[in-house]
């Protein structure tokens, strides 16, 4: 037998553990080879330099998106203006600020679509950025409220204590019958201006919808003692007075009203205020033809409106401005004039071609305005107000299969569309598919949870489908 080893002494040193093992030393480092630790530094900077390569190809690159001047901007102070920005952009192209203020440019001369890419690529450079967020949400508003809610709800969690998201919040969310998504929001305003009169006129919306209605007559009424010239102050006590049948306090709020602007004055807003000063040309159109809803003032506004077009004949806005409002005062002979001249000299505006639909169907010629607005979904293919004319003209003309292709690529272009899915859901369910209707009725109750005439057809499409 063997004997065994004997143990070595007490004081040995132990074994290094990150010594090399005998394969190891095999493939040792020798002088004059590059060191392993050179190798694996060398790997590190290559590896960091691809992927500074690739962050540099995708963050240098919003200047792929840089939107262009829209070629029917004619008014010279504009373009300079614009340009001069989009230089500012080019020089600094991953300077959010260059960015936030072309959005901003394109945006006070109502280039909405040119001002949300903007914004969005500042908001890429600059995800903490409040501003470029809170504009993003007022530019989807009217075209998106649920983009615009997420938004805003983005802004509100980048900067808690500014107010200005949250009372948007306020309103998208009344506007959707959401009373408890606006509260939240009410009640942090309150906390920092308890008793700021926008606060109080929304706080006197939230309790008319939940019933509480003396209630939203005390806020009302504190609305209208802070803010004496506020239009809705004044409409909000009316609708709350009337719920309530005092008939004799109306007529005094009545009166106010009539000697007020026809439109409600806009709430301060440093943002939206900075837009509206950035503003280049003279022709204000959406003053003007609010001046046009006060019966005392519809002909002198007309003659302003008539005077532009004729000042600014290569102003395609200046054209529009003018056929709306003969329109919408029922004047249809000066219409069609104005209609022909401007579209033999911008044979391109699809709005004009819209225009001219309407034309049409005030005098009952619905063939030739399907044939109008064609001609205006053509030049535009996105033309969400083109699409819902054509999808109601053909459901007037009885052309019910044409009519639900129109409203569902109205649908494709603006998923918040309510009028378009109702149309839709009302259809298709006459059609017996309950299932296509559901998904149209689930889409509205989106955005209107609370709206019995959607939960009606809801309960209309459940009978269906038990049957």
């Amino acid at each position: 037998m063997k004997p065994e080893a004997a143990e070595g002494p007490a004081d040995e040193t132990p074994a290094d553990p990150i010594a090399p093992s005998d394969d190891a030393t095999r493939l040792r480092w020798k002088p004059g080879q590059p060191s392993p630790r050179w190798w694996a530094f060398l790997g590190l900077l290559l590896l960091g330099a691809a992927g500074w390569w690739l962050f540099q190809g995708t963050a240098r690159n919003p200047l792929d998106r840089l939107p262009d001047l829209p070629r029917n901007t004619t008014d010279q102070d504009v373009a300079s203006f614009i340009e001069a920005a989009r230089a500012v952009v080019t020089a600094n192209p991953r300077d959010d600020d260059a960015w936030g203020q072309l959005g901003m440019a394109y945006a006070a001369h109502q280039m909405a679509a040119e001002a949300v890419t903007c914004w969005e690529i500042a908001t890429e450079l600059a995800p903490r950025k409040f501003a470029w967020r809170y504009l993003l949400g007022d530019a989807f508003v009217q075209f998106d409220p649920l983009d615009a809610i997420r938004q805003f709800e983005s802004a509100t969690q980048l900067e808690p204590e500014n107010p200005y998201a949250r009372y948007r919040l306020a309103e998208l969310y009344l506007e959707l019958q959401r009373g408890k998504d606006a509260e939240r929001h009410l009640n942090q305003i309150a906390m920092q201006q308890p008793d700021d009169p926008r606060l109080n006129l929304l706080k006197a919306r939230l309790a008319y919808q939940r019933g509480e209605f003396d209630k939203s007559m005390r806020l009302a009424d504190r609305t209208v003692q802070s803010a004496p010239q506020s239009r809705s102050a004044h409409e909000m006590a009316v609708l709350v007075l009337n719920r309530l049948g005092r008939i004799d306090d109306i007529r005094q709020h009545m009166q106010i009203l009539s000697q007020l602007p026809p439109r409600p004055t806009p709430w301060p807003d440093p943002y939206l205020d900075e837009i509206a000063a950035l503003r280049q040309d003279d022709h204000d159109f959406a003053e003007r033809l609010a001046q046009l809803t006060s019966s005392n003032q519809s002909q002198e506004g007309l003659q302003q409106l008539e005077q532009n077009a004729v000042e600014h004949p290569e102003d395609a806005m200046a054209q529009i401005a003018l056929v709306r409002t003969l329109l919408q005062l029922g004047q249809q002979d000066q219409a069609d004039a104005a209609l022909t001249s401007a579209i033999r000299r911008h044979p391109s505006s699809a709005e004009l071609h819209r225009l001219r639909g309407q034309a049409f169907l005030q005098r009952g010629d619905r063939d030739a305005a399907v044939m109008e607005l064609r001609k205006a979904i053509l030049i535009k293919p996105d033309n969400l107000p083109a699409w819902m004319d054509l999808g109601h003209t053909l459901l007037e003309l009885q052309r019910p299969d044409e009519a639900i292709l129109a409203f569902e690529q109205a649908t494709r272009i603006q998923p918040s569309q309510v009028a378009a899915h109702h149309a839709l859901g009302e259809w298709v369910l006459q059609r017996g598919d309950v299932g296509a209707a559901e998904q149209h009725v689930r889409e509205a109750l989106k955005l209107h949870p609370e709206d019995q005439e959607w939960l009606q057809l809801m309960r209309k499409c459940d009978r269906a489908a038990n049957m």
